[in-house]
C-alpha cells in the first residue's frame, strides 16, 4: 500500500513537473510585455499638409462613415507596418465618383508581438459610425488613406467646423494641383 502510494506520488509530481516545463517552453508562463503606443513617422516626398497638392495627387476625396473594421494585415512581407482595413458607406464626393461601400486602408494597428499600437504620424485608427473627409489613392482594389492629413473626423455635420472642412476641400479639389506633388521626383526603375 505504501508502495502504490509513493509510486502514485511520484507519478504525480512527474506530471507536475513536466506540466510546468512544457508550459515554460511554449511560453505559457511568459509575461507580455506591456501595452505601448509606438509612433512611427513618415517621410513624403511633397507637402501632404498642402491641400491643392494633396487633392491634385489623390485618386478621391470624399465624405464617408466607416462602418466596420474588416481586419488587419501587414503592409508587405517585409514590413512589420500594420494596415488596419475598414468598410465605409459613401456619403459625397468632390474628387472621383465613389459609391456604395469601399474598402479603406489605414497604416497602423494593433501588433500583438509586442502588444503594441503602432501609429503612422501620429494617426488615430478610425473608429466605425464615425464620419471623416477622406484623402484617398487606389491601389489593389483598396483605398490608401493619406495618414493623418487624409483621414480628418468629421464633428456634427450641423456645426459650422463641419461646413468650413467641407468647403476648404471642395476649393482644393477645385483649384488641386495634379502635378505639383511630381517636382522634384526622380524616376528610378525597379529592381526586379
Amino acid at each position: 500500500m505504501i508502495l502504490k502510494r509513493s509510486v502514485a506520488a511520484s507519478a504525480l509530481i512527474g506530471l507536475l513537473v513536466g506540466g510546468v516545463a512544457g508550459g515554460a517552453a511554449t511560453g505559457w508562463f511568459r509575461n507580455a510585455p506591456e501595452f505601448s503606443v509606438q509612433r512611427v513617422h513618415a517621410s513624403h516626398a511633397f507637402d501632404v499638409g498642402n491641400d491643392q497638392v494633396l487633392a491634385g495627387w489623390a485618386d478621391n476625396v470624399f465624405v464617408a462613415k466607416v462602418s466596420a473594421k474588416q481586419g488587419q494585415e501587414k503592409m508587405s512581407t517585409t514590413s512589420k507596418m500594420p494596415v488596419t482595413l475598414w468598410s465605409a458607406e459613401i456619403a459625397e464626393n468632390y474628387k472621383g465618383d465613389l459609391s456604395g461601400t469601399v474598402t479603406l486602408a489605414q497604416q497602423g494597428g494593433y501588433v500583438q508581438e509586442t502588444n503594441s499600437l503602432l501609429l503612422m504620424d501620429d494617426d488615430a485608427l478610425l473608429e466605425p459610425g464615425r464620419e471623416y473627409l477622406f484623402v484617398s489613392r487606389q491601389s489593389k482594389g483598396r483605398h490608401w488613406i493619406v495618414p493623418h492629413y487624409g483621414d480628418i473626423p468629421l464633428p456634427d455635420p450641423s456645426l459650422r467646423t463641419s461646413v468650413d472642412l467641407r468647403n476648404r476641400w471642395k476649393n482644393a479639389v477645385a483649384r488641386q494641383q495634379p502635378d505639383a506633388w511630381k517636382e522634384g521626383l526622380t524616376y528610378t526603375p525597379e529592381r526586379g
